[in-house]
């Protein structure tokens, strides 16, 4: 970074929490903001605020990271994903090209996940790891204008989302070797077309990749099980 960035005056983005909930983001105890990073469904959402702050000529942006200090996430229940979440925080990256007729934009996200298991009902009390695992996302679109009451887009995106315990882990301790991450293809294109009020039309085409989402889950239960 440019030492002598700071050295003029800077426009620092808007107040994340307060816009999560405008946009919808339902509070969870006291964990703020931080809920948005607790719950993947609000990922797109921090995303999307970033993005609206850089349209509107912010400088600086500032990662979504006001409660998950240790006492915040402690309070509820969630000490154990300090270094989670504030390494999901900072690990959204995002880029934007505007031009008169087109815009691009563009992200990535990458995440590691730890795993333990301590079964309280035995003698031994055995605290068993696992090794992280780590998953990623990718997505990007375009819209174009067609006309200034037109516009086409189209959005695509590839999602990892890191297993359950369950089958990182099972209930005997018994550590998986190569467990599977869920995958989850989406494609999105729709028309836009403006008279007045704006109102939107949108055909949207999800794909989803299973990568034996519940087939691996069943067999790895079936054999835990002894039923395979």
């Amino acid at each position: 970074m440019n030492k002598d960035f700071f050295k003029t005056t800077k426009i620092l983005d808007g107040g994340m929490g307060q816009e999560l909930l405008a946009r919808g983001m339902k509070p969870k105890g006291t964990l703020w903001s931080a809920n948005a990073l607790v719950d993947e469904k609000y990922h797109n959402l921090i995303l999307n605020i970033h993005n609206d702050f850089i349209k509107s000529g912010a400088d600086v942006i500032v990662t979504t990271t006001f409660t998950t200090r240790k006492k915040r996430l402690k309070e509820n229940g969630l000490e154990d994903q300090f270094k989670y979440l504030n390494e999901k925080a900072c690990g959204f990256a995002q880029f934007n090209y505007t031009t008169d007729k087109m815009n691009l934009y563009g992200m990535g996200g990458l995440s590691s996940i730890e795993y333990s298991y301590q079964d309280w009902f035995t003698v031994e009390q055995e605290l068993v790891k696992a090794d992280p695992i780590q998953t990623y996302q990718l997505k990007g679109g375009v819209m174009y204008d067609v006309n200034p009451d037109v516009n086409v887009f189209f959005n695509t995106g590839l999602v990892e989302k890191a297993p359950i315990l369950d089958n990182v882990i099972d209930y005997s301790g018994n550590v998986a070797t190569d467990p599977d991450n869920e995958k989850f293809l989406h494609n999105e294109f729709g028309v836009n077309y403006r008279f007045g009020l704006t109102l939107g039309i949108c055909v949207a085409f999800i794909g989803l990749i299973f990568d034996n989402l519940i087939r691996t889950w069943v067999e790895k239960r079936k054999k835990h099980l002894g039923i395979a």
